[in-house]
C-alpha cells in the first residue's frame, strides 16, 4: 500500500513535498506531504487509499486482500519456505492467479506443481481469497 511506502520514505528522511491528488472513484482531492519521487499516479493511488467513499473503501479492501494473499504465496512457495522448492515461474503463476481471483475475473484455479503438491486459489462466499496447499502422498505395493 502507498501509505506503507510513504511512512518508510518519511522515516528514512526522504525528500517530501506537498502534493495534490484525487480519488480514482469520486474525484475528491487531498493535499498531503508525499515523497518527491512519486508520480502523479502514485499520488492519486495514495489519495484513493485514504478516501472514504464507498468505491474507494471496496477498492482498499480488495487491494489489502490481494497483498495478504501474495504474502501467503511467497511464504508457502517462495524462496526460503520450509516445505520444498517451487520453480520461480510456477510461483509467478500463483501470483498471477491471486490477481485474477482478487479482481474477480475468475472464481478459482487449481495448479498442480508436481511431487504431489496442488494449490487451489479461490474466492470464498465470505469474499475472501483462500489459498489451499495440499500434498498427496501415495504408497503403492506390488507382490
Amino acid at each position: 500500500m502507498q501509505e506503507d511506502k510513504l511512512i518508510k520514505c518519511r522515516d528514512a528522511g526522504g525528500m517530501m513535498e506537498t502534493r495534490t491528488g484525487a480519488c480514482k472513484f469520486c474525484g475528491q482531492a487531498a493535499v498531503e506531504e508525499m515523497p518527491m519521487e512519486w508520480t502523479q499516479e502514485d499520488v492519486n493511488e495514495y489519495v484513493t487509499e485514504i478516501c472514504n467513499c464507498d468505491s474507494a473503501a471496496y477498492y482498499q479492501k480488495k487491494k489489502k486482500q490481494k497483498e495478504r494473499a501474495h504474502e501467503r504465496i511467497t511464504f508457502l512457495f517462495g524462496e526460503g519456505n520450509q516445505l520444498e522448492v517451487t520453480p520461480e515461474r510456477a510461483e509467478n503463476l500463483l501470483h498471477e492467479v491471486v490477481e485474477l481471483v482478487g479482481d474477480e475475473e475468475i472464481q478459482s484455479a487449481t495448479v498442480e506443481i508436481g511431487n504431489g503438491v496442488k494449490v487451489k486459489i479461490g474466492y470464498t462466499i465470505k469474499e475472501n481469497i483462500k489459498i489451499t496447499r495440499t500434498k498427496a502422498e501415495k504408497s503403492t505395493y506390488e507382490e
